[in-house]
């Protein structure tokens, strides 16, 4: 429930306490039209966080795209509901009520090893090609984009096989 940047300077407080052999940073854009300043406070997060030597699995405009990227390539800008809407016809749930659930999260990695429909290797290529295409410009108008991809990889070194 706080900004990008005040969750990047708690994480420089957190680590400050200890070594890590990495810190990650996992946050997106969540745009509220209500809200001043936040492309700037996205933008200032992920800075930072890189300034700090953290990595950062940002996402723009919703983390849900990572899931959706799994059954198919989307390369426009689409509001959070799209998403939703996505996810509530691939996993017969509402999404909006269920996917946020701290259960339903804890269980959205095996949903998506299990579903023969959805793909990690998909997600990952898909990721990185839209990344790709939007590398050069300012992080808020990455859009769509989820750096997400590069966490995974790097968890799935750490996997036993």
């Amino acid at each position: 429930g706080c900004s990008k940047s005040t969750l990047v300077e708690c994480t420089k407080e957190l680590v400050s306490e200890e070594d890590y052999d990495e810190i990650w940073c996992v946050f997106d854009m969540d745009y509220k039209s209500d809200v001043n300043g936040q492309y700037e406070d996205f933008d200032n997060a992920i800075k930072t966080a890189k300034k700090s030597g953290f990595k950062c699995a940002y996402s723009n405009d919703a983390f849900e795209l990572w899931y959706v990227l799994h059954y198919q390539y989307i390369d426009q800008e689409q509001l959070r509901t799209f998403y939703f809407r996505k996810l509530r016809e691939y996993w017969n749930i509402n999404y909006e009520k269920v996917g946020k659930t701290r259960d339903f999260a804890k269980s959205i990695y095996c949903l998506l090893q299990k579903d023969e429909n959805a793909s990690q290797t998909n997600a990952i290529a898909n990721a990185k090609k839209l990344f790709e295409m939007q590398k050069d410009k300012v992080y808020h108008l990455q859009n769509p984009v989820t750096k997400v991809y590069e966490l995974v990889a790097e968890l799935n070194l750490h996997l036993r096989h």
